[in-house]
């Protein structure tokens, strides 16, 4: 549920007249590069291109608190842009909107103005008042919808809206947001009081002005930050772009809402100056609520129906192998899965697959069943690249047609406690009947 575009256009119809023959990738190439150059300070992450045999994908993360924005390409000069908007809010909107013709101008697109692509209608009309109407009523009947939701269940549900696809925190009670945690009641009175809305909505004025800069920063604090020093060129540039956020805030008005202290002690992490002025308000505000679900452990979806908790602070990368990991000073964390074809008929359950586990590799540590998953956990050494023996753990685990192995290195006292506890953590799927 929430507020979107979805553009369609055709290669070749702008004025620089691109036409279909530049082909997805070429187009997806141009389109990063375009990014970087004129909107280089205004990206969350990276730009990530996906290229296929016949189309190329482009995720372009513009706000922390909604989901990238996609840009597909098709060989044959067909342009699909796909977004969701709505927690942006509609200064975000219109934005987006702006930047998709500005796409169209400078890759030759022409898009197809169609009422579909729309459901506020502001892509075609223009409308502002219709658009900033459309996402207040869209968002109020969310709190309403939410306020029953938490009431029917009596706290006993976690519930999260505005949160990237895949993450959450392990904090218990109240309903997590991209803008901080709110307790249920909050959202009663929310349904009842427009103004109250406008809270967990980024961008609500015309024009980018102190409180669309801060809550643009707010939400990339409370999902992405990790709160230690940067380990890598991405999360050195994404406390930038946070810092760069605060910076305009400030800026557009120096007497704004802030966060103060954790915008220093981001500043400190990232070694970068801030005003003296911020230093001085951070120093008064030293007792305010801490901001950055990372602070404690998440819970991510390392694969498609999979999900494990491990501390929110841990850096991620890919392997060579295309396995994604996570690491600190002291820890590696590696995962990965693969399904089971079906045996007459039927996907295997995690009962029967679990027959089917190979013993872990080094000394069996650990073996468990529960949550409809079952596992097994080894300890062993193993050597690093520079030649020093670390402890590796490894565990294999089944569960509804599917098998994963993760593996833990480190060389601290504590790794086989720790390994066993990201293991133990680790969800998988569950069929319709069970064990």
């Amino acid at each position: 549920m929430s507020v979107g575009l979805l553009v369609t256009g055709k290669m070749g119809g702008g004025k620089r007249g691109a036409g279909p023959s530049v082909g997805a990738a070429a187009a997806a190439r141009r389109l990063c590069d375009w990014f970087d150059r004129k909107h280089g300070d205004l990206l969350v992450t990276p730009t990530v291109v996906y290229s296929g045999d016949d189309s190329s994908r482009v995720e372009v993360d513009l706000y922390a608190g909604t989901e990238p924005v996609v840009f597909e390409f098709a060989d044959d000069g067909a342009v699909t842009v796909e977004a969701n908007t709505g927690w942006g809010g509609p200064g975000f909107h219109k934005w987006l909107c702006e930047l998709i013709d500005a796409v169209g101008a400078q890759l030759g697109i022409a898009w197809a103005r169609e009422e579909e692509a729309d459901e506020t209608g502001y892509f075609i009309h223009r409308d502002w008042n219709k658009l900033s109407e459309s996402i207040l009523n869209w968002a109020t009947a969310l709190c309403d919808m939410i306020a029953k939701e938490t009431a029917k269940s009596r706290g006993e549900i976690q519930l999260r809206i505005g949160m990237p696809l895949g993450f959450g925190s392990n904090r218990s009670g109240g309903v997590e947001t991209s803008l901080g945690v709110r307790a249920p009641k909050w959202f009663a009175a929310a349904a009842r009081d427009r103004s109250m809305v406008t809270e967990l909505i980024g961008w609500m004025t015309p024009e980018a002005d102190a409180d669309c800069w801060r809550d643009r920063a707010l939400a990339a604090m409370w999902l992405h930050v990790r709160w230690c020093p940067p380990r890598t060129e991405t999360e050195v540039a994404l406390n930038s772009y946070v810092l760069r956020c605060l910076q305009a805030a400030f800026d557009a008005n120096d007497e704004s809402r802030l966060p103060w202290g954790a915008w220093k002690e981001l500043a400190e992490l990232n070694e970068t100056p801030i005003p003296a002025r911020a230093v001085a308000l951070a120093e008064q505000h030293a007792s305010a609520p801490e901001v950055g679900y990372r602070r404690g452990e998440i819970t991510i979806v390392p694969n498609t129906g999979w999900s494990m908790s491990l501390p929110g602070s841990m850096s991620e990368d890919v392997d060579p192998e295309g396995d994604r990991l996570w690491f600190d000073e002291v820890h590696t964390i590696r995962f990965s899965s693969f399904g089971v074809g079906e045996e007459h008929g039927q996907t295997p359950s995690a009962a029967a697959l679990s027959k089917e586990l190979s013993p872990p590799a080094g000394v069996e540590h650990a073996s468990w069943s529960e949550h409809k998953v079952f596992g097994r956990m080894g300890v062993g050494e193993c050597e690093e690249e520079d030649g020093e023996t670390c402890t590796n753990c490894q565990a294999v685990i089944a569960a509804h047609g599917q098998f994963a192995v993760c593996t833990v290195t480190g060389n601290d006292r504590s790794i086989t406690e720790f390994a066993e506890r990201v293991c133990r953590s680790i969800r998988g799927p569950t069929g319709d009947s069970g064990q």
